[in-house]
């Protein structure tokens, strides 16, 4: 009997390995590339599958209803938590919901102009108050280099 060398036949992939392959995607925060390896498919056989048919589209919403889902979830719990808990005797907490609207509305979130501008204050200040330090009195220019001093002497 001649034996052939049976040729080896890629698995294909369904339906079900594009969901699960978002699922990973949207939840574990995981990339196209390392979602296709925790389910043993190929990416570049992913990504042929995906871009036939249509199912780019397909697995973009997907994805984005995965992530839709997991964010509602995680703020109704966080919204439970922050209510406080009778039964444990868990007092409410302000901090949670401050949170929430920080990041659901613009328009209470702390801005980075704003950060950026308390910085800036506090700059000038210590640059004032130094300068106030190291001005000679003589001299009614500023001082432009401060004078170094050795933190660590060698005894």
């Amino acid at each position: 009997m001649d034996k052939v060398a049976k040729r080896y036949k890629r698995p294909q992939i369904t339906l079900s390995d594009l969901k699960e392959v978002a699922k990973l995607v949207a939840t574990r925060k995981l990339t196209i590339k390392e979602a296709c390896y925790v389910r043993d498919i190929n990416p570049d056989q992913f990504y042929c599958f995906t871009n036939r048919a249509g199912r780019s589209e397909v697995f973009a919403k997907y994805v984005e209803k995965l992530k839709s889902v997991k964010i509602n979830t995680l703020l109704e719990q966080i919204e439970t938590i922050t209510d406080g808990n009778e039964a444990i005797k868990q007092k409410p907490d302000w901090r949670g919901k401050q949170w929430l609207l920080s990041v659901t509305d613009d328009r209470y979130s702390k801005s980075v102009e704003s950060v950026s501008t308390t910085n800036n204050v506090q700059i000038n200040l210590v640059t004032d108050a130094l300068k106030r330090v190291f001005l000679d009195d003589t001299k009614p220019e500023v001082v432009t280099k401060i004078p170094a001093r050795k933190l660590i002497q060698n005894g």
